[in-house]
């Protein structure tokens, strides 16, 4: 009796943290360990625009972007976004958004190149 209790406890805490998050722009899954994502849409702008984006240190393209996050991220690690300015410049500095672990990506990603950090 106690292995049926159990049993029924672990499906329904299973599909509580499988919550399903859908939107237009795809959706994201929070499950237990990880963020499941399928199309999801983030659209990332700095100003001012033009700045190189860097998703892990890998280059992805120009601002303004709408970049598809599809796949697993997991909770045990940040989510980074990096932004440099198209010039170098004394008036113009990088931006770095890091996702916490425990928070899906947002939507809308932008960068102030004009302020530090």
């Amino acid at each position: 009796m106690r292995k049926m209790l159990f049993l029924v406890l672990l499906f329904f805490f299973a599909v509580a943290a499988s919550s399903i998050a859908e939107e237009e722009g795809g959706y994201c899954r929070d499950k237990l360990l990880y963020y499941e994502y399928h199309d999801y849409t983030v659209d990332i702008t700095s100003m001012p625009s033009g700045a190189k984006v860097y998703i892990h240190d890998e280059l992805i393209g120009n601002t303004p972007l709408r970049y598809k996050v599809n796949g697993k991220v997991s909770k045990i690690s940040n989510f980074v976004i990096r932004a440099k300015p198209q010039m170098k410049s004394s008036m113009h500095y990088p931006g770095t958004f890091k996702v916490s672990c425990y928070k899906p990506i947002p939507r809308n990603v932008h960068f102030d190149l004009l302020k530090k950090d």
